[in-house]
């Protein structure tokens, strides 16, 4: 009986590997030693050292041996190329990709101290995962969640305060909501050994400034306004009041100044979505529609419509649920125009 964890070699070719998964219609996926994962029926493999034997040479348990086997990265800031950015990471258990456990780590590339609070989330009640400090450049394990237990949540929140010693501007506070996205055998970093190459990250902050108050940006259009002065002309420039200069912000965004709008189909988003499950499709609508959401309240949006099309309906609920969880006010888009296939978010 072939296991998660097994070592295997091929009956037809000089090749080995690790057994990934054993799926329920008997196909077994393999990682070979390039990393790549295939999948091959069971008379194709032969078992080289099984999980469930232990050989006689090292039937005596060796800690210091184990744990120089056990996959580890000892800087995953440079190993995820998160320089300037924090995030968290969704780790799959080694040999279990699609099935065993979920390790969270945050990951803490900036040059800020982080204090951050992580939570899961269902409805409108948390349930605390960890708090840490993290010093910049470092990283720590947050929690190891059970796949069946994640079916319970809605998601994960995670607030933090970034810090520094020395002088700068002001420090963002940061309050970032996502689902969970979980593992696939796509290799999201194919340089790295298992499992880390399948690895996930949700990005909590890209080093770029936000913007909390409107006295902060008060501040910023004043200095703005004075440094202009001094590089510039003093040829003084009178601002007519019956006329606004064009806010490029949305745009800057990818968001239309005009209408507000976005487009969630699949098609619109990736350039082949051919292959992708279902689970899959909608995994990448919600980041796209969280992403967009972010940058649309950053912006100071008054509204923004979602285009999501009828369908069976799952992705309107989806949304919608998210909504409702941020607690952010929503109504059926203009019907003349989206008919029932859209979605408009009120900001103000």
């Amino acid at each position: 009986m072939f296991q998660p964890g097994d070592k295997v070699s091929f009956v037809n070719e000089k090749q080995e590997g690790t057994i990934v998964t054993v799926k329920p219609n008997g196909m077994i996926v393999v990682e070979i030693e390039d990393g790549f994962p295939i999948e091959v029926t069971a008379r194709e493999l032969v078992i080289k050292n099984s999980i469930l034997t232990v050989p006689k040479e090292q039937s005596k348990p060796d800690a210091s041996k184990s744990n120089s086997e056990k996959p580890f990265i000892s800087d995953y800031t440079n190993a995820f190329q998160m320089k300037n950015k924090i995030a968290l990471a969704i780790i799959p258990d080694s040999g279990q990709v699609l099935s065993g456990n979920i390790n969270l780590r945050l990951v803490n590339g900036s040059d800020d101290d982080v204090l951050a609070a992580i939570y899961t989330h269902k409805a409108n009640k948390r349930t605390g995962l960890g708090a840490l400090h993290l010093l910049p450049g470092t990283s720590a394990e947050v929690a190891t969640i059970k796949r069946d237990q994640i079916i319970d949540y809605d998601g994960i929140i995670i607030e933090a305060l970034l810090y520094r010693s020395s002088e700068s501007t002001s420090r963002p506070r940061l309050l970032k909501s996502f689902p969970f996205e979980l593992p696939t055998l796509f290799q999201n970093f194919p340089k790295l050994q298992s499992p880390f190459c399948f690895s996930v990250l949700q990005e909590i902050h890209n080093g770029e400034p936000v913007i909390e108050s409107e006295e902060e940006l008060s501040g910023l259009m004043e200095k703005f306004k004075s440094d202009s002065m001094k590089s510039g002309s003093m040829k003084k420039v009178v601002l007519e009041p019956t006329k606004k200069s064009p806010d490029n912000t949305l745009q800057r965004f990818g968001l239309s100044p005009v209408n507000h709008e976005i487009d969630l189909h699949i098609e619109e988003l990736i350039n082949e979505p051919a292959g992708l499950s279902n689970g899959e499709i909608m995994q990448i609508q919600l980041n796209h529609f969280h992403k967009t959401l972010d940058k649309a309240m950053l912006s100071k949006a008054q509204s923004i419509v979602f285009i999501h099309g009828v369908g069976n309906g799952k992705l309107k609920a989806a949304l919608r649920e998210e909504l409702r969880n941020l607690h952010i006010k929503y109504k059926d888009a203009d019907f003349t125009r989206y008919g029932a296939g859209a979605t408009e978010v009120v900001l103000r």
